[in-house]
């Protein structure tokens, strides 16, 4: 019973990723990215993952140091926050959820997760150096998911992270909560 629904999974995954058109020559940024058809209801155990806790956010990053924010007036096409740490720091899940992507075939963004709490929320954290999870595996806040890297197109160490409502990216620093400690880029 396992092995059918595996196989499913394996199906409707290889179709979705099919569709991805990337062409290195026409990437302007992060707004191109047209994510994988991806849904809970394909878990690799064959049951659906349910949520254990209401959705709120904690920051993926131990120490915040935001670089680059959400659509800034010089770059309009940047669906994301920028965190800058060293190299090799360690990335947190910033909510419970389910690995729906784990790779790098996406131009700019290097190796990147994408963690889906339900069918309205998930992230993305892209530009990391290691991913410390993989495809399918459920996670819970505050669980190490990857290190901090600079893989893919970017001028130094970061992860740019993304929140997406119905797989349309949204400022994260909305539902992020305050802390005195984050340090924001001189504008």
């Amino acid at each position: 019973m396992h092995l059918k629904t595996l196989i499913i999974f394996c199906i409707l995954w290889l179709s979705a990723c099919s569709s991805l058109q990337w062409s290195r020559n026409q990437y302007d940024g992060q707004s191109q990215l047209e994510l994988p058809d991806y849904s809970t209801n394909f878990i690799q155990s064959g049951d659906a993952y349910e949520p254990r806790s209401d959705f709120y956010l904690q920051w993926p990053v131990g120490k915040v140091r935001i670089s680059q924010t959400f659509r800034p007036h010089r770059n309009k096409k940047h669906e994301g926050v920028d965190l800058t740490h060293y190299f090799n720091a360690p990335i947190y899940a910033a909510h419970e959820g389910y690995v729906v992507y784990v790779g790098n075939e996406y131009s700019g963004y290097g190796k990147m997760i994408i963690l889906q709490y339900s069918n309205k929320w998930a992230t993305l954290y892209a530009h990391l150096n290691k991913i410390e999870v993989k495809e399918g595996q459920v996670v819970e806040r505050g669980e190490l998911i990857g290190r901090m890297g600079k893989t893919g197109r970017v001028t130094g160490t970061h992860l740019h992270f993304e929140l997406l409502k119905n797989k349309v990216p949204i400022d994260p620093m909305d539902f992020l909560p305050y802390n005195r400690s984050v340090a924001h880029k001189n504008r």
